[in-house]
């Protein structure tokens, strides 16, 4: 791929992020295809060094779509229990857009996902399915630090999986509060942020405007190489992709 950490020079420095104020967005949903899926958890962190986190925590009635067995054996959340405790979905996602916003507004920080095509894909369609306009109709969208494709790009040759665990103990970093839960896997996905940027301090002062250009253009080419890869035994295999989410 053309994208080499010791590139990063080239695209501009501005003030060291790791340092400050996160923001972090973790989800758990119905099922693992971000075009279908809808949430069952959801979860917004505030973490500013020096201070206790602030964590804002949802539980959405997934509707007529069963929670799959597949994805409740993941996070441990049965269809039942969610119908008759959670809150209808357009009141949790008005909920996630005012906090959000207002976290945005007061501390200008960027937002931290594990794979942003994920739940902000998922954020996206139902925010239309339920008639509330598009994602970018309902908030502007900070500086994105999607961890994955930031681990990829950066330790692009290192083998072994990469799932937030996997990555996570790459670096040394161990859940707090459990994993597959929304709030655990936001903790340890900003902090996953601040490990890779102290490892990589190129990453910690690249201009944050530029590195969504460096992230969207490492993503699209990572996806073609991972589809040429898969056709070699399913000639017709085909995956829909963008970054930071799929419109």
């Amino acid at each position: 791929m053309k994208i080499v950490s010791d590139q990063w020079a080239k695209y501009g420095k501005g003030p060291n992020w790791s340092n400050g104020p996160l923001i972090g967005m973790d989800t758990e949903t119905t099922n693992a295809e971000p075009l279908s899926a809808r949430f069952v958890t959801s979860a917004i962190m505030l973490d500013v060094p020096g201070k206790e986190q602030q964590c804002w925590e949802w539980l959405s009635k997934p509707g007529w779509e069963m929670v799959e067995i597949g994805a409740t054996a993941v996070h441990g959340i049965s269809d039942e229990y969610a119908n008759i405790n959670g809150q209808e979905p357009d009141i949790v996602i008005r909920e996630m857009y005012s906090v959000l916003s207002a976290l945005q507004h007061q501390y200008n920080a960027p937002l931290v996902l594990t794979c942003s095509p994920f739940d902000l894909t998922i954020l996206h369609n139902e925010s239309q399915r339920l008639g509330l306009g598009k994602l970018e109709d309902n908030i502007n969208l900070p500086p994105i630090l999607d961890t994955l494709t930031l681990d990829r790009m950066l330790d692009m040759y290192r083998i072994g999986r990469r799932t937030l665990t996997s990555v996570a103990a790459n670096y040394g970093i161990v859940f707090r509060y459990g994993a597959h839960q929304a709030k655990g896997d936001i903790d340890v996905t900003i902090r996953l942020a601040r490990a890779i940027a102290k490892k990589y301090p190129k990453l910690a002062t690249c201009n944050l405007h530029n590195l969504q250009r460096l992230q969207r253009q490492f993503h699209i080419e990572w996806l073609e190489q991972y589809t040429n890869y898969r056709r070699i035994e399913s000639p017709d295999f085909y995956v829909t992709g963008d970054w930071p989410y799929i419109r």
